[in-house]
């Protein structure tokens, strides 16, 4: 009777651990559904919040006749140089229709002038309308978007900021992979430099004071052709004429090393290494900046401009300036608290520290 007792009681007991679990279970349950909901209704808010202000900035970018890209762009530009909560929607606009992030005058624009034969291998002229009484220095610009995407009409904001600043700015396409690949693309960007010394003088521009600027895959191919100089010497360029390189964010100098990388960025734009530049470690070191670096070659003045937070983009940044250092080149390095965006958008924003180092590069010649 005593056993029977004894098993009746533990039965009990694990009925009511059981109950209790259920229980809790239930509460647990009944707390995440709380929580999704509370999470799903803060979501609604914040979208609804998102399309009210959308539409008011519309309204506002309406009343300036400004379009919605216009506007993103203004938003983005407003967010590099930090000025974006002041005056609100006006304010970043009144700030871009004044030149402040690159547009207003533009001078003399000429849209779409061939370099070259193919599809892609056009580019855009920004001229002073006041010319100076001396041959003005140029900037021949690159986009990025991993030697596959990209085009120059995202950076006309630039050409007229520089314009405004006596700068000839030229701003170039070129051959995107897979259709064009190393070393054509390359090549591309010296006959659009090739492009830019015969007609320097047309401008006002002076043939020998030629700057190089890139953003990303545009940045890497700038410091190459720069360094692996046979590609301007094969389409008839004095490398001498290049005074300076502004290279905006790249983390592929040494396209053998950044193929290697485990990180997701790396595994990421090893993709891109590929599709453009292929497998073969020979073509890979053709294609490398840091690699093509050699003593007895005169280099031009290298300005790098990095974000401070990218450790490979850095590491890439101290290697390269060392190999060019001990090759007897100058270049400086400028880490920066910026995303891979926002120090391209900084390059064309005249309140950014980025454009004034560059405005003093290419004015002065000096680093």
């Amino acid at each position: 009777m005593q056993l029977v007792r004894t098993n009746l009681k533990q039965k009990l007991n694990l009925a009511q651990k059981l109950n209790l679990a259920e229980k809790r279970n239930l509460a647990q349950k009944l707390n995440l559904a709380q929580k999704r909901k509370q999470k799903l209704k803060s979501s609604t808010v914040a979208a609804v919040c998102v399309l009210v202000l959308m539409a008011g900035w519309q309204v506002a970018a309406n009343a300036q006749n400004v379009s919605r890209e216009e506007l993103v762009d203004a938003y983005r530009q407003a967010r590099a140089n930090g000025t974006l909560g002041k005056g609100g929607v006006r304010g970043i606009l009144q700030r871009k229709t004044t030149g402040g992030v690159g547009s207003g005058q533009s001078g003399d624009r000429r849209i779409d002038v061939a370099y070259g034969p193919g599809p892609l291998e056009k580019l855009d002229v920004y001229v002073p309308k006041q010319r100076s009484s001396q041959r003005m220095p140029i900037i021949v610009f690159f986009h990025g978007g991993g030697w596959r995407m990209g085009d120059k009409r995202q950076h006309d904001g630039k050409g007229a900021l520089y314009a405004l600043n006596n700068i000839v700015f030229v701003n170039a396409n070129y051959g995107l992979a897979p259709q064009v690949v190393h070393p054509y693309q390359a090549l591309d960007v010296a006959k659009a430099i090739k492009y830019t010394a015969d007609h320097a003088l047309e401008w006002g521009a002076d043939p020998e004071r030629i700057f190089l600027m890139g953003h990303s895959a545009g940045a890497q191919l700038v410091d190459l052709v720069a360094t692996n100089q046979r590609f301007l010497k094969e389409v008839g360029v004095n490398p001498l004429n290049i005074k300076g390189v502004i290279s905006l964010d790249t983390a592929s100098l040494d396209l053998l090393q950044r193929i290697s990388e485990e990180s997701f960025e790396g595994q990421h734009v090893g993709k891109m290494i590929e599709q453009a530049f292929g497998k073969d470690p020979a073509m890979l070191k053709d294609g490398s900046p840091t690699l093509n670096i050699h003593k007895g070659v005169v280099y031009p003045k290298f300005l790098m401009i990095c974000g401070e937070r990218r450790r490979s983009a850095m590491k890439n940044h101290d290697e390269f300036a060392r190999q060019l250092r001990n090759a007897g080149g100058q270049v400086l390095v400028k880490p920066v608290p910026l995303s891979h965006r926002d120090i391209n958008l900084a390059a064309g924003d005249s309140r950014t520290d980025t454009f004034k180092w560059i405005k003093s590069f290419v004015e002065t010649g000096k680093l």
